[in-house]
């Protein structure tokens, strides 16, 4: 009887825990806006984000990529921006990646500058004899955790709702823990001999998640704005 009062126990905290983790999922709704409030993103909320296919490496034989679903919008007729909103991987963590040892924010940021690299949303510069831009702004969830089936890779095992495997169809992903808390990070992109040449500008450490957030959330991010 105490073997049964155990295991129902325990299936009781595991319930708890994954609709704890949908419904932080759930959460993560109006994309982060920090100023010129005027200007919205595109496609505006909540219609679904655009999304761009991102190679990452080849390992093994193997081709790793990812999938950013991501926003836009020209922000004070100034700043280029772009939303991160979520980051689908087509065959989970990357090997090449894991093999480093790399941090999920590692990986993240890596992942990010492959999309600024990509600038699906045509941002300038465009060529070489362009002048830099010192104002593209990524956003972003200030801390993400990485979700698997079965939990693989150390991620979590809550599966996605039906309406976000809609919108996001990878059963491997990286996604904000919460929108309660927001990244903004600047970035100077230029385009030398051809080759785009990207920095983040004012780099701080990531901060702690704090309380209240999911389940192995990891900071990616100092500069949280609210």
């Amino acid at each position: 009887m105490k073997n049964i009062k155990k295991i129902m126990l325990l299936g009781l905290v595991l319930t708890i825990f994954a609709v704890n983790e949908m419904k932080a999922q759930d959460e993560i709704t109006e994309p982060c806006l920090p100023d010129c409030i005027g200007d919205t993103w595109s496609p505006a909320f909540p219609e679904p984000a655009n999304s761009i296919e991102l190679f990452i490496c080849s390992q093994w034989g193997h081709t790793y990529t990812a999938v950013v679903y991501y926003r836009t919008r020209l922000a004070c007729n100034m700043y280029y921006d772009y939303y991160i909103e979520f980051i689908g991987l087509t065959d989970g963590l990357p090997a090449c990646y894991t093999q480093n040892n790399l941090t999920w924010a590692q990986m993240i940021n890596q992942i990010i500058l492959l999309f600024i690299a990509a600038n699906p949303g045509n941002y300038p510069p465009l060529m070489s004899g362009d002048p830099c831009e010192e104002n593209w702004r990524i956003m972003k969830g200030s801390c993400w955790f990485y979700r698997s089936p079965g939990g693989v890779g150390g991620g979590i095992i809550a599966p996605l709702t039906e309406t976000e495997h809609l919108h996001y169809p990878f059963d491997s992903h990286f996604v904000p823990c919460t929108t309660a808390q927001c990244c903004l990070e600047y970035f100077t992109v230029c385009i030398v001999n051809n080759v785009r040449t990207i920095t983040n500008t004012g780099y701080q450490e990531p901060e702690d998640c704090g309380e209240n957030v999911p389940y192995n959330c990891q900071p990616t991010c100092g500069t949280i704005y609210r």
